[in-house]
């Protein structure tokens, strides 16, 4: 047995046991991890704060083998704004979700979790929308997964799309007008999004910027286009991933 200390997120917990928990983290260093919490439901438990969803602490463990044990929790934040408006919340528990579900036990990610932090916090303070917030995410989560999309040249074909125009998009990034009338041709139409120029740009503005100025910009997308990343980018997940996530519904 050790004692391993480590900083790191609440991003699933489950009930285990009478009054204990499950918890999953993401934990800098080592990537997402399972820990037990036991009694962390029981009133006046030491690791009951930290020990909720959201929150990012330094924590302490017992290691046995594989099989980690919360000791101790000391929070540094715990969006506790998310959790007082259903709007945050619905997208937080989203950004929380994507991760839970995409990225590999015990493979490091920082990156993601420095992302994640950060805009939980632009989250959490107002100075990003729910759906900015999403879909900023997103990308540059696409970005740091080494699966960001090539907005310039065709998926399929390997053609370059021009600059100008709008920009058509399947779940294996953007399709050339050629592979496109394929796609139709299959009665595939229907899985295409049509992506106007406006945000193609964003999305490549949210690809390129790092997780401190990813909401800084003084011009921010408009619903309309947020609504077009949003579509974009479930499709893009649910290609790559495979996956239905239980937040989005």
């Amino acid at each position: 047995m050790s004692v391993i200390k480590a900083r790191g997120i609440v991003i699933k917990e489950q009930d285990n046991g009478e009054a204990g928990k499950l918890l999953t983290l993401l934990i800098k260093g080592s990537g997402r991890a399972m820990a037990s919490a036991r009694g962390a439901r029981r009133q006046g438990s030491k690791i009951a704060a930290g020990a909720q969803l959201f929150t990012y602490s330094d924590f302490v463990f017992f290691k046995r083998g594989d099989f980690l044990s919360l000791t101790q929790a000391d929070v540094i934040e715990n969006f506790y704004a998310l959790r007082t408006d259903y709007d945050r919340l619905r997208a937080g528990s989203y950004l929380l979700e994507l991760c839970d579900r995409t990225i590999m036990e015990n493979v490091p990610c920082d990156d993601v979790m420095y992302l994640l932090l950060k805009t939980l916090l632009a989250l959490s303070r107002g100075k990003a929308s729910p759906d900015l917030a999403a879909r900023a995410f997103e990308f540059k989560f696409f970005a740091y997964m080494g699966m960001a999309p090539d907005f310039s040249r065709c998926a399929r074909c390997g053609r370059e799309i021009g600059e100008a125009g709008p920009v058509l998009f399947a779940g294996d990034g953007a399709v050339c007008a050629a592979c496109a009338n394929e796609r139709n041709s299959a009665g595939n139409a229907a899985a295409l999004v049509r992506l106007s120029r406006e945000a193609v740009n964003a999305a490549r503005g949210f690809v390129e910027s790092q997780p401190d100025r990813l909401f800084a910009a003084r011009e921010m997308p408009n619903a309309a286009v947020l609504a077009e990343l949003e579509r974009a980018a479930g499709a893009f997940i649910q290609n790559h991933f495979d996956i239905r996530l239980k937040s989005l519904r």
